[in-house]
């Protein structure tokens, strides 16, 4: 299976070895190196990228990929690997990976495994409404981290002031001043050199979190202030205290931001060759996951879904996250949201003019599955937080889609959606906060007063002209296409979701899992109405409105309505789609004595 899959794939990094050890069971979401192998669950080897980081000759390394992408678990590798706590057992856990077997002098005497003290700072969780509940979270977050290290308190290599000063930081003191707190990660550095007689290893992940935080709560210059400061003393000048240090995260923005004043950081991205397969899947390692628990898998639609990004040299990667959810559920869906740049993204997509229009019809002109075309952007790769607060340009949105995700670029520099998971991530929220004519409005409206006749006269126009740059036609399996439908009239209702409606999507109800229901919320009057959707894709030689016939008959086959029991009334509608027609049927019922009736 894995030879076939990379057949054709015409690359230098496709000679890299590929390890997949397998476990008991696949990890799921876990992102901690021992905690995987000590449950026994399945480890795609990594592990030649702590190599990498040892071998390369810059101190101060940001990574960038986008969410999902093994950034915390390849940071979890590297602290086992170079951690001097548990030495014996760790080693145990490499043994059998690549690492052990293409670089053994680094488990040596004069290697490095087990040689330095590693100081982690996690900042996915360091999330706050204002600044000052972000400076407790932090006081509380370097307490954390100091606790790992309780045992300096008693070490005869510090003096009594330093531990002081570290039994401070270590006991929450609220007299701590916040210069005191910007120097502690430097000054933890310079203890735990002198105490060990080795440099640390600094690990960061997710260091742009805080920033996203205090950019969506309107404190940006406050936080952007202290981080700056805390990573300019631990980063800069400090290289007697620090062997290396890897910072992960999703945008390069705030390399200006708040690490601007570092000279002694490189930055990789899916450009660089450097780290290029050590985030994400290549073809190889996702061959091997699919014999041993998906052989069935048709190859070329796991492809088209999951594959699309390429690193250096042409390589393409396959989100893990994605991959793993498939293998371990054995269907073809979307396995990758990513709600954090959402946030920061879709406000700025609303006030974009016909040029990014334009650009995004170009983006999804491309077919579904087929190689896409791409189209030509300008990156700001000196993006800061603080201009997006006005004057924001096209290529800062384009910036951060590409950062995010959404998009990947090719070697002759044309970006392109990677794959259909993303492309429905498009047509769910980019798509409708990009292009929101009147029309989509006024739909949303109709539906909720339960016009249906007026709703299925204006669908198909909706459809013809939104599908007019983004070609659903071509070889595509119908349960496919029936999620980009779905995909496309659930990103055209949230557009209205401000009505005091709920969306719920794909939930168990009666007796199967229904499409898609929009739900009143309390506010509303108890007369609101209640609606449900359901998609069919008409087969080859079947007629549009016979499928939208077979979806109103599902719910009602199935029972859907049961999800609006507690509703006065409700709207079932089938919706058939075969190429870019369109077809609505639906009826309007009411409760009288505890039983639904036609209106």
């Amino acid at each position: 299976m894995a030879e076939k899959f990379c057949k054709n794939m015409e690359i230098d990094l496709l000679n890299a070895p590929a390890n997949v050890h397998f476990g008991t069971c696949l990890p799921g979401g876990d992102s901690s190196f021992r905690v995987i192998f000590k449950e026994r669950k399945t480890f795609v080897d990594k592990s030649l990228f702590i190599a990498e980081v040892i071998d390369t000759s810059y101190r101060v390394n940001l990574i960038l990929r986008p969410r999902r992408f093994g950034k915390s678990l390849n940071l979890s590798m590297l602290k086992t690997f170079f951690d001097l706590g548990n030495h014996e057992s760790n080693r145990i856990l490499f043994q059998d990976l690549l690492i052990a077997k293409h670089r053994p002098e680094l488990f040596g005497p004069n290697g490095r495994f087990g040689r330095h003290p590693v100081v982690f700072l996690d900042l996915k969780g360091l999330k706050a409404g204002t600044w000052n509940d972000m400076i407790d979270n932090i006081r509380i977050l370097l307490a954390d981290v100091y606790t790992q290290f309780e045992y300096l308190m008693h070490s005869p290599k510090l003096n009594q002031p330093q531990k002081e000063i570290f039994r401070r930081i270590w006991m929450l003191d609220e007299t701590v001043k916040t210069t005191q707190l910007q120097n502690s990660l430097k000054k933890l550095t310079e203890y735990l050199t002198r105490h060990h007689g080795e440099p640390c290893v600094v690990l960061v992940d997710e260091y742009d979190t805080p920033l996203e935080s205090a950019h969506q709560k309107k404190y940006f210059e406050d936080a952007r202030d202290f981080f700056g400061a805390m990573f300019s003393a631990l980063l800069k000048g400090n290289d007697e205290n620090i062997y290396k240090a890897v910072l992960v995260g999703v945008l390069r923005v705030a390399k200006s931001d708040f690490l601007s004043g570092l000279n002694n950081l490189m930055v990789y991205t899916f450009k660089n060759r450097r780290f290029s397969d050590k985030f994400g899947f290549s073809s190889q390692e996702v061959g091997l996951l699919l014999e041993k628990h998906q052989p069935g898998l048709d190859v070329m639609t796991v492809k088209a879904w999951y594959n699309g990004y390429q690193s250096a040299e042409g390589l393409e990667v396959f989100n893990p996250c994605s991959v793993i959810g498939l293998c371990s559920e054995g269907d073809i869906q979307n396995f990758w949201v990513d709600t954090g740049s959402t946030t920061t993204i879709t406000p700025l997509l609303k006030s974009r003019g016909s040029s990014f229009r334009e650009l995004v019809s170009g983006l999804l002109g491309d077919k579904i599955g087929q190689v896409p075309t791409g189209i030509t952007l300008k990156i700001n790769d000196s993006l800061r937080y603080d201009s997006l607060q006005s004057n924001i340009e096209d290529e800062d949105v384009w910036t951060l889609l590409y950062f995010a995700g959404y998009l990947a670029v090719r070697n002759d520099g044309k970006y392109y959606i990677p794959n259909m998971e993303v492309s429905f991530e498009w047509l769910s929220w980019v798509l409708p906060n990009v292009h929101v004519p009147k029309s989509f409005q006024s739909i949303i409206k109709i539906l909720l007063c339960g016009d249906i006749p007026e709703f299925a006269r204006l669908l198909p126009e909706i459809i013809i002209s939104s599908f007019s740059y983004y070609d659903v036609g071509g070889p595509i399996p119908g349960s496919i296409s029936e999620a980009f439908y779905h995909a496309f009239v659930l990103g055209l209702l949230f557009s209205g979701r401000d009505s005091g409606y709920d969306i719920e999507s794909n939930r168990e109800a009666g007796t199967g899992r229904f499409d898609l229901v929009l739900r009143p919320q309390r506010h509303l009057p108890p007369d609101a109405l209640g609606i449900i959707i359901e998609f069919k894709v008409a087969s080859e030689s079947e007629e549009v409105g016979v499928a939208a016939t077979r979806g109103l008959g599902q719910i009602r086959d199935k029972n859907y309505r049961v999800r609006c029991s507690d509703l006065e009334n409700i709207c079932e509608i089938g919706i058939g789609f075969k190429g870019k027609l369109c077809s609505v049927v639906g009826e309007r019922l009411k409760k009288i004595a505890g039983s639904w009736h036609p209106v």
